[in-house]
């Protein structure tokens, strides 16, 4: 195996399990299923307060799509 593949293969081994965990992380603690954790108030702003930006957001359906 060449160096490349070496590098690219870690590569991969670290960042699948880390979007793995971070896909399962923030939407159990957006949804409130990790209720027994305490968060620090930079992490509240972060993580549980909506985003101002995402308030004006415009719902598309697939209905409303021609």
């Amino acid at each position: 195996m060449t160096n490349e593949a070496r590098k690219i293969s870690g590569y991969i081994l670290l960042s699948v399990p880390t979007i793995i965990y971070g896909g399962y992380f923030l939407p159990t603690v957006l949804s409130g299923q990790q209720e027994h954790l305490e968060f620090t108030d930079f992490q509240k702003s972060m993580f549980l307060n909506p985003c101002p930006a995402l308030k004006n957001r415009v719902e598309l359906h697939c209905s409303d799509v021609v």
